[in-house]
């Protein structure tokens, strides 16, 4: 899992220490203008170039007369770009040197009208580029446009599932050697698909969003109406996935399948996949210089047990999330309409909350045992000198995990 990656994540790190007295309070509030870096760089990289010359075809002077037009508009970007950061930072520097937010607006103007810019020099380059085609390449461009698509707006899935692009997945998996066969053609087939529900989701959010803004306060109808548009256009995606990863699944080859089945679940799970204390106890125990050959090839097979064990534990915790997310996130929608106040849940978005009743908890629960097992079996193979040597036995912090799906 979106695997953004996808779903955002934020980490809280808890600590102990010694109070120290304060002068004053102080508070700090910054303003995001633009993306870094990104906003100045082509929105078309290394990797959309690698898909055009792959879906045409192209290579030889073909090949070279795309590196060139990309080379053209990449260095078209660098230059009138330079200038653009030299105004904004000294827009910023300025505002902040006299503490005043208003003066920052002459740099937001320039941003926006950067983007535009930056958007005409991307359609001159996609213009030029298919003057050059040849007939059969040109008939080819429709699909070049689709795998543009794909790989731009997959990732603005927030639900499980809804971010995974399974065509990198799958490469990722099979390697250079790329999908041959019935994988390749699977991978076809749901490119086309994906296509499908990618627009009408881009379509849902773009005819809902801003309506949906306004109308959580004062139409909860109409609120509830954008809401469920949105959610659908998001569960076909999410469903298209599902089904695909499962048909992979089948006709992978048998020393990929299990390898692939892993990439897509911690990918869409990244909350069920996460390494725990006990993960990392037997990773740090396994380095220490003062084993035996003997302890080595027992904790070689504690860990093939362990790996086995947690994995079939994490396609639980994964159906549990799976029903908590769509539980929640209705749950949500209708304490917003309530107007409920915030009691932290949507900070800590990770159900602790629930009872331990609920699938979440009880697979949470059912994790501790396995760990309470397996590092007593650790334990009894290391002498106590190197117990105490193993860094990850003692951890002097608390880190908790937010997997807030945002946005619509």
């Amino acid at each position: 899992m979106n695997l953004r990656l996808l779903a955002m994540v934020g980490g809280l790190v808890v600590m102990t220490g010694m109070a120290t007295p304060v002068a004053a309070q102080q508070s700090t509030m910054s303003m995001g203008l633009f993306s870094g870096s990104n906003s100045f760089r082509p929105d078309l990289t290394q990797r959309d170039l690698k898909v055009i010359i792959r879906v045409l075809g192209l290579q030889g002077e073909s090949l070279k007369a795309l590196q060139d037009l990309y080379d053209g508009y990449a260095g078209t970007l660098a230059s009138e770009g330079v200038a653009v950061r030299e105004y904004v930072a000294e827009v910023i520097e300025k505002a902040e040197t006299l503490q005043n937010a208003e003066l920052v607006v002459p740099a937001r103007t320039k941003i926006s009208e950067w983007e535009v810019r930056s958007e005409q020099i991307k359609k001159t380059f996609l213009e030029d580029l298919k003057s050059l085609l040849s007939r059969d390449e040109e008939a080819r461009w429709p699909i070049v446009e689709r795998e543009l698509r794909r790989l731009k707006y997959v990732g603005s899935g927030i639900l499980t599932g809804e971010n995974v692009d399974m065509v990198k997945l799958t490469e990722d998996v099979v390697g250079e050697s790329g999908a041959q066969g019935e994988v390749a053609e699977l991978l076809n087939r749901y490119s086309e698909e994906l296509d499908h529900v990618l627009v009408a989701r881009k379509r849902a959010l773009d005819e809902n969003k801003e309506e949906y803004s306004s109308a959580i306060k004062t139409d909860p109808d109409k609120a509830r109406k954008c809401w469920g548009a949105v959610n659908d256009a998001r569960l076909a995606v999410q469903a298209l996935n599902d089904r695909y990863a499962s048909l992979i699944a089948g006709v992978m080859p048998g020393d990929k399948k299990q390898k692939f089945e892993r990439a897509w679940l911690e990918r869409c799970y990244p909350m069920a996949c996460r390494p725990s204390r006990v993960d990392e106890y037997l990773k740090d125990a396994k380095e220490l210089q003062s084993l035996s050959a003997e302890q080595k090839t027992q904790l070689k097979a504690i860990g093939a047990a362990y790996e086995e064990k947690v994995w079939r534990h994490r396609e639980v915790a994964a159906r549990a999330w799976r029903q908590f997310e769509s539980e929640h996130r209705k749950q949500r929608l209708e304490d917003s309409l309530a107007g409920k106040t915030d009691d932290g849940r949507n900070q800590q978005y990770n159900g602790a909350w629930l009872p331990e009743s609920h699938p979440v908890n009880a697979t949470r629960l059912t994790r501790i045992e396995i760990d309470k097992d397996f590092r007593r079996q650790i334990d009894a193979v290391l002498t106590p000198e190197q117990r105490e040597e193993v860094p990850a036995r003692l951890t002097p912090f608390a880190k908790f995990e937010s997997w807030q799906p945002y946005g619509l």
